[in-house]
């Protein structure tokens, strides 16, 4: 055999090689099965359905293999049924999720992230995700609880706008200016109570964090008889039944239309995502403000967190982290503060917002406290609520009212 013959046997087994190798290669690596990521919404308004469906398209293109299922839904029974039934991200608010048994730590996923990821998030917001030293949820956004006011309302009574700083006396002073009768019968309040949450309770919480920092209505602390209680209760009530700038009980369930949607209201508490009547059926159909909560013993403001979970059932953790994470650089789905830095900056959300009133949230937020009432506060917050009906209703005694409340306190908690 010549030697040229030789060499053309040598490259034809190379190639034959190359070839099967090639071929090898391929079939070791097949694309990824397509699978579906099972997403749930929890107790969170249907406007943010199209809002998340429109990412999970987003997030598909990106992900050819991967389809997000974006279900809401509502009721603890609900939740529970989704944390164990293979669900594989849930939105869920505030510590609507009981047991940390039922989600997966995600500090292998976060470790994975680049090196600056974390410090992205506001500090206040990751602390409060951590459980024996483990991260088991990522912060989604912040819903801080403000004052919104009728800004056409102030104008016709001719009195200014809520400024930073103002008091609880100054409250009182603008709700007077702007409570009048009307011509059909009807009456103009400057405080209405809206369903945000009970009205009391921001109020309270001023007076008690000025004792007990930043751990709010922390059952093992607080007693219903206390002072700052007291002292805020009291105010409350006298916003009706001394004052006469927000409707009692009773001429509240008089009330058949909205008050605040029909511009008879001059101020109410609400949270940011409230803003403009967002979360309603009804559009607000005046020009409208924000502000801080006026002053108590403190300027605290109540805040609730939305936040991302894996459930311990999970089928598919690491591309619900995947999914998680690519929610976690937009603003499209918040209804309230994004949690990261990078994102209160993004010029497309401050414009969504309008920058003044964005201003305003952050404020709120800097000074906010994260509500997480565990079991034994719902003891504290019927013995609060029966007392607020005695006071309000019955004419009782703040100070007779608070007193059984905290001893109906004692005997459940004993």
């Amino acid at each position: 055999m010549g030697r040229s013959q030789k060499v053309w046997q040598v490259l034809a087994c190379l190639l034959v090689v190359a070839w099967v190798v090639s071929g090898c290669r391929g079939r070791s690596t097949p694309p990824p099965e397509p699978h579906t990521i099972q997403f749930i919404l929890y107790d969170h308004p249907r406007e943010m359905l199209t809002s998340y469906q429109q990412l999970a398209e987003k997030f598909h293109e990106e992900n050819p293999e991967l389809t997000v299922d974006v279900q809401p839904v509502s009721g603890s029974s609900a939740l529970q049924a989704a944390l164990s039934s293979g669900a594989d991200v849930v939105l869920s608010w505030g510590w609507a999720i009981r047991d940390v048994g039922d989600l997966r730590p995600l500090d292998p996923f976060i470790e994975a992230e680049p090196a600056d990821f974390l410090k992205d998030y506001l500090p206040k917001a990751l602390e409060s995700v951590r459980y024996h030293g483990q991260t088991i949820a990522l912060p989604a956004d912040l819903d801080v609880l403000v004052v919104y006011y009728n800004k056409q309302l102030f104008d016709e009574a001719g009195v200014p706008y809520p400024t930073p700083g103002w008091t609880w006396s100054d409250f009182v002073a603008l709700a007077q200016a702007l409570t009048k009768p009307l011509p059909d019968g009807g009456k103009q309040y400057g405080f209405y109570p809206s369903d945000a949450l009970p009205g009391y309770l921001p109020f309270i919480a001023q007076e008690l964090s000025a004792l007990w920092g930043d751990d709010l209505l922390n059952p093992q602390k607080l007693r219903l008889d206390s002072e700052p209680v007291k002292r805020a209760v009291q105010w409350y009530a006298d916003l009706a039944l001394s004052y006469g700038v927000m409707p009692t009980p009773a001429e509240q369930r008089k009330i058949t239309l909205d008050p605040i949607l029909l511009g008879r209201a001059g101020m109410w508490l609400g949270w940011m995502s409230d803003r403009g009547g967002q979360q309603g059926i009804v559009k607000w159909k005046f020009p409208w403000g924000v502000a801080l909560l006026p002053r108590g013993s403190t300027g605290h403001t109540i805040m609730l967190m939305d936040m991302y979970v894996i459930p311990t059932s999970s089928q598919y953790p690491r591309d619900a982290w995947r999914w998680i994470s690519f929610l976690s650089h937009h603003t499209e789905q918040n209804a309230g503060l994004p949690v990261r830095q990078s994102l209160l900056n993004d010029a497309k959300f401050r414009e969504r917002v309008g920058p003044e009133r964005l201003d305003v949230f952050v404020q709120a937020a800097q000074n906010g406290i994260l509500v997480a009432p565990g079991a034994e506060f719902e003891v504290y917050a019927r013995a609060l609520d029966r007392a607020m009906r005695e006071i309000m209703e019955g004419g009782r005694p703040v100070e007779d009212a608070l007193r059984d409340a905290q001893r109906q306190v004692d005997a459940a908690i004993q």
